[in-house]
């Protein structure tokens, strides 16, 4: 796998594993701070700015279900100190790597496919 795909496989979500041996503080950080990536994800792709914040919006309603699911309280800021967190990593490292039009084309694919399903009616 590619250095692109992998990192943005990483942020997409595959990161459990590298997070459950986290403390739960520093996991709920790190899941935020991968939200973050996928909205990097969405606009190094090319989506308009309209788009993203529904994306946005979806994410952290995502967040905010999954912590009432674990029984939890939702640190608003907090979520949003990592998200921009996460969102400034990953702009970063889609600025050093060099781009390869079919790759990204096909991981644009796969972001805009995870972000609608994301955004699907719950």
């Amino acid at each position: 796998m590619s250095p692109r795909a992998w990192l943005l496989a990483a942020a997409l979500g595959l990161v459990p594993a590298a997070v459950a041996a986290a403390t739960p503080g520093q996991e709920t950080a790190a899941r935020h701070a991968a939200d973050g990536m996928r909205l990097a994800q969405a606009h190094y792709c090319g989506l308009a700015q309209e788009p993203l914040s529904r994306i946005a919006e979806a994410l952290r309603d995502a967040a905010r279900r999954e912590a009432r699911a674990r029984g939890e309280g939702f640190d608003e800021a907090a979520y949003g100190d990592a998200f921009r967190r996460g969102a400034r990593e990953m702009d970063a490292i889609l600025q050093r790597l060099p781009a390869n039009p079919e790759r990204d084309r096909d991981q644009c694919r796969e972001v805009r496919a995870e972000l609608d399903a994301l955004q699907a009616p719950h």
